[in-house]
C-alpha cells in the first residue's frame, strides 16, 4: 500500500514538473517571440528610413511615408504627424536629408515592456557614407504596440527623434571658435557667393589640439550651399590648412584684428606647407579626412539654412513681434507667442529686407541690431 502510494505521489510530481516545464517552455517561446517580432519591426523601419525625402514636396514627403512607414505603424494619423513635422522641422523626424550621409539602420540599445501590449525601444539612428563609414548617431525612442485587432502584430505608435548635437568645441572656446568662422566667411580666400540667396558655412578641424594659444593651426572646410528641388546643393568651397593669428589673447575677438596664412596653389604647396606649419602639425594635414570635414559642412549648412526658413516662414506668415540682428548676421526673432526663432542670414541685413517686404500684410515688426 505504501509502495502504491509511493508511486502516485511519483506519477504526481512527474506530471507537475513535467507541467512546469512545458509552461516555463512556453513563457520562454512567448518571451522569445515578442522580442523577435520587435527587433525585426524596429530594424525594418530602421532600413526604409533612406528612402524618405525630408527636403521634398509635402507630397513627396507623404507618399513615401505612406509607402515605406504605413505598413509599419498604429495609424494614418502618426503618418500625417510625421508628414507635419517634417515641414516644420525635418531634422525632428527619421529619413534623409543628403544624399550622404545617409541613415542606415537602427541599433537597439534597450527594450522595456511597459505592458503586456506596449514596449518601449530605445537606440541610435546610424549615418553613413556612401562606403559605409558611420559618421553620427542620433538617439531615437520608440513606442511599439500590439494590436490584437489586426492579428496579434507589433506596429509603432510614436516615435521621438533627439537634435543632433554636432556642436563639440574643436578649439576649446566656443566664442573663439565661432569668431573664427566668422572671420574665415569675411575672407575670399574661403567664402564666396556664387548664387543669390546661398549660404556659406565653415567646419574646422584642430591640427594642434596641445597648444591653446596663437597661432592656431587649423584646417578650414569652407563652402556655399543651396536647397534645389528638396537636394542640399553645393556650389562652391575651399579645403585647407590655415595659420591663424591674433594679437592679443582677450576675452573678446574683434574680426578685424585676425589674419591668417595659408599655402600657394600648385607647385609652390608643398614647400609652404613646410615654411608655415610645424612638423608634428604637418604630418596632420597628410592625414586629414577631407571626406568627413564634407560631411560635417554639409550637416551644419542644412541646420543653418533650415532654421533661416523657419525665420522667414515666421515673418511672413506674421507671426513674428520683433527682430534682433547682429554684425555677425546672427538673427533671433520673438513670436507673438513670446516663443524665439534663430538662424544666421544668408548675407547681412536680408532679415530686414524679409521683415520689410512683409509690413504691409502683418503690419509692423519692431527691428533692432547692434
Amino acid at each position: 500500500m505504501i509502495f502504491k502510494n509511493s508511486k502516485h505521489i511519483l506519477i504526481l510530481f512527474g506530471t507537475a514538473l513535467l507541467l512546469s516545464v512545458v509552461y516555463l517552455a512556453f513563457i520562454y517561446y512567448v518571451d522569445a517571440k515578442r522580442t523577435k517580432d520587435i527587433r525585426e519591426l524596429v530594424e525594418t523601419f530602421g532600413s526604409h528610413m533612406q528612402h524618405i525625402p525630408l527636403l521634398g514636396t509635402q507630397e513627396e514627403i507623404t507618399q513615401a511615408m505612406e509607402e515605406h512607414y504605413g505598413p509599419l505603424v498604429t495609424s494614418p494619423v502618426l503618418i500625417a504627424e510625421l508628414v507635419a513635422d517634417a515641414l516644420e522641422d525635418p531634422t525632428q523626424v527619421p529619413g534623409r536629408l543628403t544624399s550622404s550621409p545617409f541613415p542606415h539602420r537602427i541599433r537597439i540599445t534597450t527594450t522595456e515592456d511597459l505592458s503586456r501590449y506596449t514596449t518601449r525601444v530605445t537606440g541610435e539612428v546610424e549615418e553613413v557614407t556612401s562606403d559605409g563609414t558611420i559618421v553620427h548617431t542620433q538617439p531615437i525612442t520608440l513606442l511599439v504596440e500590439k494590436r490584437r485587432d489586426r492579428g496579434n502584430r507589433w506596429f509603432i505608435a510614436h516615435i521621438t527623434l533627439q537634435t543632433k548635437d554636432d556642436t563639440e568645441e574643436v578649439i576649446g572656446n566656443t566664442q573663439l571658435e565661432q569668431t573664427i568662422q566668422q572671420y574665415l566667411l569675411t575672407q575670399k580666400t574661403f567664402s564666396w557667393h556664387t548664387k543669390e540667396g546661398s549660404h556659406t558655412v565653415c567646419t574646422l578641424e584642430n591640427l594642434d589640439p596641445e597648444s591653446p594659444l596663437f597661432p592656431l593651426y587649423l584646417w578650414a572646410h569652407c563652402g556655399e550651399y543651396s536647397i534645389e528641388n528638396g537636394t542640399l546643393v553645393s556650389l562652391s568651397g575651399s579645403s585647407i590648412p590655415v595659420k591663424i593669428q591674433y594679437p592679443n589673447e582677450l576675452s573678446y575677438y574683434a574680426l578685424q584684428e585676425f589674419s591668417h596664412e595659408i599655402p600657394r596653389d600648385g607647385a609652390s604647396y608643398a614647400e609652404d606647407i613646410k615654411n608655415i606649419f610645424p612638423e608634428h602639425v604637418q604630418e596632420k594635414i597628410s592625414k586629414i579626412d577631407r571626406k568627413l570635414l564634407i560631411e560635417k559642412n554639409e550637416a551644419q549648412a542644412l541646420a543653418t539654412i533650415l532654421a533661416w526658413e523657419r525665420v522667414v516662414e515666421a515673418v511672413t506668415q506674421c507671426e513674428v513681434a520683433s527682430v534682433f540682428q547682429s554684425h555677425s548676421r546672427d538673427v533671433s526673432v520673438e513670436r507673438k507667442d513670446r516663443s524665439t526663432l534663430s538662424a544666421v542670414e544668408p548675407a547681412i541685413d536680408d532679415i530686414f529686407d524679409v521683415v520689410l517686404a512683409s509690413e504691409e500684410t502683418c503690419g509692423r515688426i519692431i527691428m533692432a541690431t547692434e
